[in-house]
């Protein structure tokens, strides 16, 4: 698929710590894109596997690869935000080294988000795997956002029906520099999208052109603190949806926006934890008073009707149900 008649150079950045095992698949999915004017900057944090010995050897193949290395692991945060400051492109994308990439994956991205001065990021629809089998249970796609073009409704839907693996679509890079990148904090993927809602569009297109393999369980957050941050132990004071809930305040202040927007978005958010506080005390309730055979239909219809995001479209409702839904609701025990 023809671009423009100038071929932007494309700066795709793969962070990964112990990837051996799927690293030289993602790495070859990236390099058989049809759109070839990219440069491909891995930031190994610190693996202690085969992993920088496989990248290294596939650079020497390639020259659009380079490679970086950490003496120790950093975390995912500090990671994620080294691969894009090393990056030279108008454009740019993060890639995980356990995911695939259809080959017209940077040619169809791109071609959407050029025809759209005013987006900030792009995406196509993801479907989602789990298992040893790999069994599609959920595809993704940016549908609510279509209509969403002003700062305030922007940030609104991000807040709310942002699927998450959207992060790995191909944003302009001018937009993201407006940004603080992502915070060192759990959940700082998704406080620099919300950042990013702030200054540019967020569109998506009905192809599914990526495969996302989800990991068998979700982590604790004690695990999520040490994966995000790169150190542990979680402290006992820390409260991820705390220090989650105060980024977001100081991220909208920060914001180079009009204070009345400022004060609007801070508004919308304050609407929006407050009944996200009131799920969680909904679901507690749920988890303490009633008795345990109807506790899962209790909280599966709390979650159909308040928490699922509409851009998601459920592909298979029972892996769903045991890979996404009881584990929101913290009923797997």
């Amino acid at each position: 698929m023809k671009v423009t008649p100038k071929q932007p150079l494309v700066s795709v950045g793969l962070p990964v710590y112990n990837g051996e095992a799927t690293i030289e698949k993602t790495i070859s999915s990236l390099m058989r894109q049809d759109y070839t004017n990219f440069e491909l900057i891995i930031s190994d944090n610190g693996s202690t596997d085969a992993t920088p010995w496989i990248v290294e050897r596939l650079a020497q193949q390639n020259p659009n690869i380079s490679l970086y290395r950490s003496n120790e692991n950093r975390g995912l945060i500090w990671n994620f935000n080294r691969v894009f400051e090393l990056s030279n492109g108008e454009y740019f994308m993060w890639a995980s080294h356990d995911d695939e990439h259809a080959s017209n994956y940077i040619s169809r991205c791109l071609y959407e988000i050029q025809r759209r001065p005013t987006a900030a990021l792009c995406a196509p629809n993801t479907v989602a795997t789990w298992g040893k089998d790999h069994s599609e249970i959920w595809v993704s796609n940016l549908d609510s956002f279509a209509d969403k073009t002003e700062p305030k409704t922007r940030y609104l839907e991000t807040l709310k029906n942002f699927p998450a693996v959207a992060l790995y679509g191909v944003y302009r890079s001018s937009f993201v520099k407006k940004t603080n990148l992502l915070p060192k904090v759990i959940g700082g993927d998704l406080l620099f999208i919300q950042n990013l809602s702030m200054y540019g569009d967020v569109i998506g297109f009905n192809e599914i052109l990526f495969t996302y393999h989800q990991r068998e369980k979700w982590n604790t957050t004690s695990q999520d603190y040490r994966v995000f941050l790169g150190k542990g132990p979680k402290p006992r004071w820390y409260s991820p949806f705390f220090v989650f809930s105060y980024w977001q305040i100081k991220l909208v202040f920060k914001a180079s926006l009009r204070f009345p927007l400022k004060c609007h978005l801070i508004l919308c958010l304050i609407g929006y934890q407050a009944r996200r506080l009131l799920q969680k005390i909904g679901l507690k309730l749920i988890r303490y008073l009633v008795p345990y055979a109807n506790r899962l239909t209790f909280a599966t219809f709390m979650y159909w009707k308040y928490l699922h995001n509409p851009n998601i479209k459920v592909l298979d409702s029972e892996k769903f149900e045991e890979r996404i839904i009881k584990p929101t609701l913290n009923l797997n025990t």
